[in-house]
């Protein structure tokens, strides 16, 4: 498939990664953005490209990588200070009770069953906060589309969360939603990053969003990026 590229400078590549595709090759052969970003360079041996950023293979959206270590050094240590911006759109199901909402809970990733586990209270030192604040934007009788911001950056957590208060993400077999379709597909978008550009350290936000997916035929787009 044709990469899709949102920005690219001499540190990096900010792609929009369609869903259904591994950001890294994994030991089961499936094929990765990063494969497709080297061929489409035509990246030697002799170079590399460096993922800053990774999200779930059924997630759609913003993928960053770093041309040089410089810039992924950099770039890793924005994330890993929580210093990035980090919007999703996200489709669930149901209507919520509230338009908007923080949400505050505590995650334990369960390595045996791929999946968060998530709890109301502080349980064990394996618990991690995690912290997110959504906005409806559109709904239906059966859905709504929210923005969703990342406070913490927890493993799963978007889908996690969203489980727990009754309303799992589209598609998200793995935390109680029907199954809709067999592709490996869910109703989670990532919309917006905003972060400083290692060249000028000027703050810069970069955004993407998901025409033509399946999960979010119901709603009407346009009207979010007007």
């Amino acid at each position: 498939m044709p990469i899709n590229i949102v920005f690219e400078n001499v540190d990096l590549i900010v792609l929009n990664k369609p869903f259904g595709l591994q950001v890294e090759p994994d030991k089961n052969g499936h094929p990765s953005l990063l494969q497709e970003a080297i061929e489409h360079y035509q990246i030697k041996d002799d170079k590399k490209l460096f993922v800053v950023n990774r999200i779930d293979r059924p997630t759609s959206g913003l993928v960053i990588f770093a041309k040089k270590k410089k810039a992924y050094l950099d770039l890793q240590k924005q994330w890993a200070e929580n210093l990035v911006f980090k919007s999703y759109l996200v489709v669930v199901n149901g209507n919520l009770a509230l338009e908007e909402d923080d949400l505050r809970h505590f995650v334990v990733k369960d390595l045996k069953n791929y999946k968060a586990l998530v709890y109301d209270e502080y349980i064990n030192s394996d618990c991690k906060e995690a912290i997110l604040k959504y906005k409806i934007l559109q709904k239906t009788d059966t859905q709504s589309l929210l923005e969703v911001v990342l406070k913490t950056g927890r493993y799963h957590q978007i889908r996690a969360q969203l489980a727990h208060i009754g309303h799992p993400v589209w598609n998200d077999v793995l935390y109680g939603a029907p199954k809709v379709i067999e592709e490996v597909c869910i109703g989670l978008h990532s919309y917006k990053n905003a972060f400083k550009l290692t060249s000028t350290q000027k703050e810069r936000e970069f955004s993407s969003v998901p025409f033509g997916h399946i999960a979010f035929k119901e709603f009407d787009l346009q009207k979010i990026i007007n």
